[in-house]
């Protein structure tokens, strides 16, 4: 016969693996959720990037990474000191606010550049918008344009994927693309 503390070890061992697969699945849970909307090639469906000037030693860059990270929707960020650039991706169902970017980068005492996006969708079209839609309720405002123009005469109504490259900033509040390029998909 086993005695009462002997029992309750092995009710409590019994537990343990419970637990860790609990808190396993949790975390499971929290890693997709914070996953960037991916494109069926493995790309992203929207990432950028954003120079950042006066950024010269690797402590400094984590401070900033920090501050990038911390945007609600940004799912991952990496600075290149040497290059004095932030890129980060953006969490599936999101756009990045441009406004709060730089201010993040304002924040950790450096001067922002231009911010450049890639994203990945589908052109459609909401009365005299032309928007690229990136994922469920995410859209990027295309701006006007010769570029954007082509883009159009080639897509016309199909629904083709297409992917664009061009600086973005906000407006309002609504992040607005400069199409520099753009390929069918």
């Amino acid at each position: 016969m086993s005695s009462p503390s002997t029992r309750r070890k092995s009710r409590q061992t019994g537990m343990k693996p419970l637990a860790l697969m609990l808190l396993e699945v949790l975390a499971l849970a929290i890693a997709w959720s914070a996953a960037p909307a991916w494109a069926d090639d493995g790309e992203p469906a929207v990432a950028g990037s954003i120079e950042v000037r006066g950024l010269s030693c690797p402590f400094c860059a984590r401070g900033l990474q920090t501050k990038i990270r911390d945007l609600a929707w940004v799912a991952d960020v990496t600075v290149y000191v040497d290059d004095g650039r932030a890129d980060f991706t953006v969490r599936q169902g999101r756009v990045p606010e441009v406004n709060a970017l730089q201010t993040a980068v304002r924040d950790a005492g450096f001067t922002p550049g231009t911010t450049t996006l890639r994203a990945r969708g589908q052109v459609e079209r909401s009365g005299s918008d032309v928007l690229l839609v990136v994922g469920e309720g995410a859209r990027l405002v295309l701006a006007a344009g010769a570029q954007r123009d082509r883009l159009l005469d080639e897509v016309g109504s199909s629904g083709r994927s297409v992917r664009v490259e061009g600086t973005a900033q906000t407006r309002g509040e609504r992040t607005h693309v400069t199409v520099r390029s753009y390929r069918l998909l």
